[in-house]
């Protein structure tokens, strides 16, 4: 994923600017095309950073996001979570070691949204 501080590796600073004026336009189609409209800026910002943590092979257990005061109590943060399992943008995954501790994982849905995403970015910066 294209961060907002800088640009890509091997990307100009004006295919960077393209790309970054047109992400958040794109993120809100993309996500009303999928019927998640609904989705508000707090369950979003709670996704990127589930997937972001998962995508960089470190996947965070329900205690661990709530532990995290930037998106809310624990309390928001638990039920934020809850909310995005019964949208199927997440799904909880029991440890084998202890069946109590659950992973937080993108679901096939977040998975399908974040792809699109991509490839969409990809072929702005293309452009």
């Amino acid at each position: 994923m294209i961060s907002p501080q800088e640009p890509s590796r091997g990307m100009s600073n004006e295919e960077y600017a393209r790309v970054m004026t047109g992400e958040k336009y794109w993120r809100e189609h993309i996500a009303k095309e999928m019927g998640l409209a609904q989705v508000s800026p707090d369950h979003w910002a709670l996704l990127n950073q589930i997937a972001g943590r998962w995508y960089e092979g470190d996947a965070c257990s329900v205690r661990q996001l709530m532990s995290d005061s930037s998106y809310g109590s624990p309390a928001t943060i638990y039920k934020r979570i809850h909310q995005l399992v019964a949208l199927e943008l997440v799904t909880l995954e029991a440890q084998a070691a202890d069946s109590r501790k659950r992973l937080v994982v993108p679901g096939k849905l977040a998975m399908t949204y974040f792809t699109a995403v991509a490839k969409t970015l990809r072929k702005t910066a293309a452009r």
